[in-house]
């Protein structure tokens, strides 16, 4: 297994870096994670978010990506997590899956020299419903923030892009949700965002000749992100949306076979609609990614 495992793995690192050495990847946005054909990354999050308002929530979305050609790639996201609001004396509370995210990205323009690559790739899909937007108890419908879902099958469109060299890279994203009304529950609004994340080597400082050296890097992202207002039972929400910019810095430890990051979101700025909006405060996040190879279809099919 390791024998087939590590030439695929071998070749992903040089495509991707431009050399046989690991990289760096975006810690709060999967859709510009670089994936090679034949090859599937899974990766596990864990997300946790304290505000100044009560409310605190635990993410762990799991996604998995296959190269299925040289120029396209499927995502899968199943997402499912914890959430406490405080309210009036209160702790309500909710747990589950949220809802799932499949899209599929195609690379429309590529460039390889010796030590750089870079990556221009729309991308296409949707959510499915697999979350609740209809969470209640004895006092009426759960608070927006306990809802799980959306309660419609959403649109989900944006472009990719991603440059990887020897000591530096970086990634980023532009995307749009669309979120239809849902006649019963609480809706959100449409959801626009951009990412960007910029990635250095710190160590070591100097790339050996040969061999793959153990190597640290520092990530630091950005999130600007535009939430529509929503609606309760089809009618409009006016304290609901907003705008939120968002920033984190990650430490990652890069290697052949996997990749480890951890680090901090911090709120740079927060423009909530109406009264009683919820704004965050402060954040940790970490995730694990794991390579390997996709089965052999050529082979499956000449079977057949």
């Amino acid at each position: 297994m390791l024998k087939k495992l590590l030439p695929i793995l071998l070749f992903t690192c040089t495509v991707m870096s431009g050399s046989t050495i690991a990289w760096a990847s975006p810690a709060t946005f999967v859709t510009a994670l670089p994936v090679a054909l034949d090859q599937i990354l899974a990766r596990v999050d864990a997300d946790t978010v304290l505000t100044a308002s009560d409310l605190e929530y635990a993410q762990f979305p799991v996604s998995v990506a296959l190269g299925a050609t040289s120029t396209l790639a499927l995502f899968a996201t199943f997402q499912q997590g914890f959430t406490s609001l405080d309210q009036n004396g209160e702790t309500y509370t909710s747990s589950g899956p949220r809802d799932t995210l499949l899209f599929a990205r195609y690379t429309l323009y590529k460039r390889d020299r010796p030590k750089t690559t870079l990556r221009l790739a729309p991308l296409a899909g949707a959510y499915l419903p697999t979350g609740s937007n209809t969470l209640s108890n004895s006092n009426g419908l759960l608070a927006a923030p306990l809802q799980t879902g959306s309660g419609t099958f959403d649109p989900y469109l944006g472009v990719a892009a991603g440059y990887n060299g020897s000591r530096y890279g970086g990634a980023w994203d532009a995307t749009y949700r669309w979120n239809p009304s849902a006649a019963h529950g609480i809706s959100p609004g449409d959801v626009v965002r951009t990412d960007g994340e910029f990635e250095m080597r710190l160590l070591p400082v100097h790339l050996p000749n040969e061999g793959l050296p153990k190597e640290l890097w520092i990530a630091l992202e950005t999130n600007l992100i535009k939430n529509q207002g929503g609606k309760i039972n089809g009618v409009m929400n006016p304290n609901s949306g907003g705008l939120t910019w968002n920033g984190a810095a990650t430490l990652q430890l890069p290697t052949l076979h996997w990749e480890l990051g951890m680090g901090v979101l911090l709120p740079i700025a927060q423009q909530l609609n109406g009264v009683g909006g919820i704004p965050e405060d402060k954040g940790f996040i970490s995730f694990f990614e794991y390579y390997l190879s996709a089965p052999s279809w050529k082979g499956f099919r000449r079977k057949r």
